[in-house]
């Protein structure tokens, strides 16, 4: 992954951790440094390859806060729920019960 769509990617993660999926494509891109979403769809094609991505970079870094709240959301999505394999859910619920929840800065 080139670092332009990897800082993308992390846009991405922090807005869909505190917006779910209410954002545009254009927010996205103008929160990642371009006027509007042509940049987010020559990295990532359409919001649902770019939602599936967020998850699978989510799972990878389930120690990360933004991350847990992505997974989170994601299991209450239809269309993303089953991305989260169960072993990563009962990692992030028990991470919130026990209050390990990173605190967001």
């Amino acid at each position: 992954m080139n670092e332009r769509k990897y800082e993308l990617l992390l846009a991405a993660v922090e807005i869909y951790s505190r917006r779910g999926d209410r954002f545009t494509l254009s927010d996205l891109g103008r929160n990642g440094g371009y006027t509007d979403a042509s940049g987010v769809v020559y990295h990532f094609g359409s919001k649902g390859s770019l939602m599936r991505e967020i998850v699978e970079f989510a799972i990878t870094q389930p120690d990360d806060y933004d991350s847990q709240r992505v997974i989170l959301r994601a299991t209450l999505d239809p269309q993303l729920c089953d991305l989260v394999p169960a072993h990563v859910l009962r990692y992030v619920l028990t991470s919130s019960i026990e209050g390990t929840f990173k605190k967001a800065s």
